[in-house]
């Protein structure tokens, strides 16, 4: 099948990024941490333990924050009719070191442990099922295997684990 870029379907179809705040969002509700209060003042979207939707979350606009800078956040003092998209280095390194995202792996692992057991392919099975809705691949669980096999009871290695699996490309992009 010859693909038409002008085919309306077709372009609705491409892969793209989730915005930040919807990345967020998802995160948050994966991990079971997402408060989903409606309504009430607006906190601080940079302050990791913010877990609101971040439709309430609270910018500056004097003084922006270099998290939301990173992830394509508009300006808020000026009109935009569509938000520009990037794929940075920095972006990732979100993804490693926030103080945010470091949270709701230990978060999303500590989910895990409760829901799924101690044993490991009920884990990541459960993993997959929550964050990509299918079972994990062959070569998927054969990963998580070998990452995990002998460190099936470490609270840190599975919130490692957590952590590439939020940050992961599935996560971050619609297809």
């Amino acid at each position: 099948e010859k693909r038409d870029p002008e085919n309306k379907l077709y372009a609705r179809m491409l892969r793209r990024r989730l915005d930040w705040e919807s990345w967020r969002d998802a995160i948050l509700t994966a991990t079971g941490q997402i408060d989903l209060k409606m309504g009430g003042p607006a906190s601080a979207i940079s302050d990791f333990k913010n877990v609101r939707r971040s439709l309430y979350g609270a910018s500056d606009r004097q003084d922006m924050n270099p998290m939301l800078r990173i992830h394509d956040f508009p300006d808020p003092a000026a009109h935009s009719a569509a938000r520009t998209e990037t794929a940075t280095a920095l972006q990732m390194l979100f993804s490693l070191n926030s103080p945010f995202l470091l949270a709701q792996a230990d978060a999303f692992a500590a989910r895990l442990e409760k829901e799924a057991g101690p044993e490991l392919n009920a884990r990541v099975t459960r993993a997959h099922a929550v964050l990509f809705q299918r079972p994990p691949t062959a070569k998927e669980l054969a990963m998580a295997t070998r990452f995990l096999t002998g460190r099936e009871t470490d609270k840190k290695a599975w919130s490692e684990y957590a952590q590439a699996l939020l940050a992961s490309n599935e996560t971050q992009f619609v297809d």
